[in-house]
This record gives structure tokens, sequence and C-alpha cells, in this order.
């Protein structure tokens, strides 16, 4: 436990001996040289997250990924709205579990065939924030779009003072969650318009064949759709949906033959609490909330 500092009156440092009249004073031949590389590296990376990096900038990206190895702010563009293979990947092999890591998406549009546009990696195990200004486009093939595997926390919002928008799209990977075949968990939505797009694995939630848990809603207008998986909930083909809250916002999730909130095809849905906001859930062939009638 670290000692805190004692902080002295001027009484107090008259009976030490530390007035300002015994205060040492260097003449300018005897000021002494101090070494100011320390303040600069750290001045300079300061400066480094907090630029915006714009991923259409391939002196900014290395091998077509920007990846993120430290805590900290990373403002992402993409100029003019251009489309760019380019990803985001957060690698936490060295970030502590004590840590944020604070992402902010300002008109990023990233159109990937290469692995997800935007990865939170395993090894992550710190709190994520995803921020939101103007519209954001994120789109992968058979990976996840917003790729979220690990067990720590996620939360997308608005960024402070403004209101913005995501949109996720994947074939075999969550729109918002899970890669192809791997489970989900722990997602919030605070804020943002935010839509997410999946043909075999949930909207948010699970990839294609795994579960989708511990998501909550909060705010913002969120629109999830799967064909074979939940709207929001469990993956096709083996993906149950879970702990799902909803306390607010304006929510629609739909899906072709998976329910809208809870199992995907062929799975089960439980402990789904909606507790406010506006909420939709329906499904062509299977249920609104629960567990589709296919098996």
């Amino acid at each position: 436990e670290e000692e805190t500092p004692k902080i002295f009156t001027n009484e107090e440092q008259e009976t030490a001996g530390e007035t300002d009249e015994e205060l040492s004073v260097f003449s300018s031949e005897e000021v002494p040289e101090f070494n100011d590389t320390p303040d600069e590296a750290m001045a300079a990376a300061e400066n480094a997250q907090n630029e915006v990096i714009d991923l259409t900038d391939n002196t900014k990206v290395s091998g077509g990924v920007y990846t993120i190895t430290s805590a900290g702010d990373y403002k992402f563009t993409c100029s003019n709205s251009q489309e760019t293979a380019n990803r985001i990947v957060v690698d936490g092999t060295h970030i502590s579990e004590k840590d944020n890591i604070k992402i902010y998406l300002d008109n990023v549009n990233i159109n990937t065939s290469t692995g997800s546009a935007l990865q939170i990696q395993s090894s992550v195990q710190a709190q994520v924030y995803i921020y939101l200004e103007g519209i954001n486009k994120l789109n992968s093939g058979w990976n996840a779009a917003l790729q979220k595997d690990n067990a720590a926390k996620l939360t997308i919002d608005n960024s402070p003072n403004t209101t913005g928008e995501l949109i996720a799209i994947s074939s075999y990977g969550a729109g918002i969650g899970g890669d192809h075949f791997k489970s989900s968990s722990d997602i919030t939505i605070r804020g943002g318009s935010v839509t997410a797009t999946s043909t075999f694995g949930a909207g948010i939630g699970g990839g294609q064949g795994n579960t989708g848990s511990n998501i909550a809603i909060r705010g913002g207008s969120v629109t999830a759709t799967s064909d074979f998986g939940a709207g929001i909930g469990g993956g096709s083909n083996g993906g149950s949906g879970s702990n799902i809250t909803i306390s607010g916002g304006f929510v629609t999730a739909t899906s072709s033959i998976g329910a809208g909130i809870g199992g995907g095809f062929g799975n089960t849905g439980s402990n789904i609490t909606i507790s406010g906001g506006s909420v939709t859930a329906t499904s062509t062939y299977g249920v609104g909330f629960g567990c589709p009638t296919h098996k």
C-alpha cells in the first residue's frame, strides 16, 4: 500500500526548518542539468494516441492492420468515408485487466475479406469502449464484423456530445460478437444507432454454431438481424442465447429461422429480461423470444 504524502502547513515547515528564507537558490552557473528525454517520450506517446488515425493512409497501417497494444484512447477515421480493407486489431498481451481501451470511430468504412474489420482478441482482459461519431461501416465475410471472443466487457455508445451510427455486417460470424464457431458475451450497448447483420451468426451474439450471452441494451437504436441465427443471442446450428437484458432504447430483433431474441436455429434461449425501452422481436419460421420451433 502506497504511503500518502504529507502536506505541511507554513507553521510546520518553519518548525522543520524549511522556511522560505532557507530554501536553496542556485546561481546561473550552479543550476543542475536535468534529462528531459523521458518527459519528451511520454509527450510523444500521448500525442500519438490523441491523433486521428486515417485508416486509408497506408503509412499509418502496417500490413493492412492497425494493432492496438497498449491502453489509452484511439481515434480512427477514413478520409471522406473512403472504403478501405485495412483493419483494426486489439492485442491485449501487454494490457492489464485494470486498464481501459477507448476506441473512437468517426466515419470509418472497412470492408475486408481477410479477417474481422475490428477484432478484439481473446487475449484482451481490459474493458473496451467504442464511441461512435458519423456513419461507421464494418463489413467482413467469413469473420465477425466487430469480433469479440474475449471474456472482458465491451461497451458501445455515442461519442460525447454527438450521435453516431455503426453498421456491422458478416456472413458466418456475428455482426457484433463471436467469430465463426466462437461464442461471445458481455456486450453492452448504451447509445448510438447500431445495425448488426449476419447470415449464419447472430446479429449480436454468437457466431455460427456457438452461443451469445450476457448481452445488455440500455439505450440507443438497435436493429439486429440474422437469417439462421438469432437477431440477438446464439448463432445457427448449436447457438443458444442466454442472459439477455433490455432496459432502454429502441430495439428491433429479427430472424428468418432463429429466434428474434434467444437461440439460433436448432437451439434454445433463456433468461431474457425486458424491463424498459421499446422492443420488437420477430421470426419468420421461429419465435420472437426464446427457442426456435425448428429443431
